[in-house]
């Protein structure tokens, strides 16, 4: 099984189960965040706001050095390209079916670092990557929908290091 095959199972099991409620209540109160996470959804929900489909594309085509390993540079750039288009697609249909983005507030942030002692554990939850995880439920406003959850799982190998989009899904609120 290649890299690209592995990735496109993540993401249909991370979809699979946000689809499924994520066992989040949207009702919960704002949770605290993290301050390298603030600091990029702040950066990601302008991006939103702004429809800024190439930054969309930026936060989401990250490759790690894990996943690029022993690869050649063009499977390289196809994945990187792959991962923004996916991101891009899904954006401009989230825009198309909520409208205009307004505001958001987070309702659950959970931050985890996976050490390579973990990964092999860890791989058998879906994770496949070492370093620093987080998993962010926001809940969005927007002109049309008057709300979706958004959730972001994110992704970054060292503590220097800034956050990419890993995967990243909504859900329009009844």
């Amino acid at each position: 099984m290649n890299n690209f095959t592995k990735y496109a199972a993540m993401l249909a099991l991370v979809l699979g189960w946000f689809f499924s409620g994520c066992g989040k209540n949207a009702l919960e109160p704002a949770a605290p965040v993290p301050v390298d996470c603030q600091k990029f959804l702040d950066k990601y929900f302008e991006a939103v706001k702004s429809k800024d489909v190439g930054k969309i594309k930026e936060f989401s085509s990250y490759v790690s050095r894990v996943q690029s390993e022993g690869m050649p540079a063009s499977s390289i750039d196809m994945m990187r390209e792959t991962r923004g288009r996916f991101a891009a697609d899904v954006f401009e249909r989230m825009n198309k079916e909520l409208g205009d983005f307004q505001s958001y507030s987070v309702i659950s942030a959970k931050e985890t670092t996976v050490t390579t002692a973990e990964l092999a554990a860890k791989k058998m939850q879906g994770t496949g990557l070492q370093g620093i995880h987080a998993e962010i439920i926001c809940k969005a406003k927007f002109s049309k929908k008057h709300s979706a959850l958004i959730g972001l799982n994110l992704f970054k190998e060292t503590q220097d290091s800034d956050y990419s989009v890993e995967a990243w899904r909504y859900q329009a609120e009844p």
